[in-house]
């Protein structure tokens, strides 16, 4: 798999050429981040607001206004970190796993995509809806996996991890690797946002018991991916 994106953070060269004054803004820039990140994380989209924010870390709605133009670019900067996070997870999963074409590459990178959202949830339901700039307030975004985005690239891992799959004969040759690509893709998507809106229903047993995130996500996974298998 070839996939990969750059990163958000100044690079070192860039960093090392700065002005006190630059760096100053850049130090001030990241705090108002950081804030960000904490609020969003604990109350979410609803609960971040500028005012919410200047709260939060002692400065002036002004101030927080000459840094980020609108609530919906300091989101924007939140998301992305989000998703980078996940490319780089599922990077490390890929990486990992070097040279290995059969489903548990596919199956692992499923779980670590699932496993990250629920890290933050937020940020993730907030990654597949539309800002108030986009005039659909709470509307799913028709293609997330279009474009050279961060969601995208995670498409991508996952198209490539087939189609390697298929190439090796690991996979069923006569997969269509777009369309399977985009079945896992809903699949995993749908078990987050169940996972993070309605977990006691797919946690509980027939028994009466609990089952852990750790173990469904985990059968989820293994169900979803064994179905590519070429028959032995």
């Amino acid at each position: 798999m070839n996939s990969s994106i750059s990163t958000l953070s100044p690079e070192a060269d860039d960093v090392e050429s700065e002005t006190p004054a630059s760096r100053r803004r850049r130090k001030v820039r990241d705090s108002i981040i950081e804030a960000a990140e904490r609020v969003f994380a604990e109350e979410g989209l609803e609960g971040l607001s500028i005012r919410r924010l200047a709260d939060e870390i002692d400065y002036s709605p002004s101030a927080i206004y000459k840094y980020f133009t609108s609530k919906t670019e300091l989101v924007g900067c939140l998301k992305e970190a989000f998703f980078l996070r996940l490319v780089r997870n599922i990077e490390k999963v890929v990486e990992g796993n070097e040279g290995c074409t059969d489903w548990r590459v596919v199956r692992d990178c499923v779980k670590t995509y699932v496993h990250t959202a629920l890290e933050k949830p937020h940020h993730y339901v907030a990654g597949f809806t539309r800002s108030d700039d986009d005039g659909a307030e709470g509307h799913v975004h028709d293609n997330p996996y279009v474009g050279d985005s961060p969601s995208a690239v995670t498409f991508q891992f996952l198209y490539e991890g087939i189609e390697e799959g298929v190439q090796s004969g690991n996979f069923r040759p006569d997969l269509n690797t777009q369309l399977a690509s985009k079945s896992i893709a809903t699949a995993m998507h749908g078990l987050t946002v169940c996972l993070i809106n309605m977990p006691d229903f797919l946690l509980l047993q027939p028994d009466g018991s609990q089952m852990s995130p750790d173990d469904f996500i985990d059968f989820y996974a293994d169900q979803l991916v064994r179905g590519l298998e070429a028959g032995k």
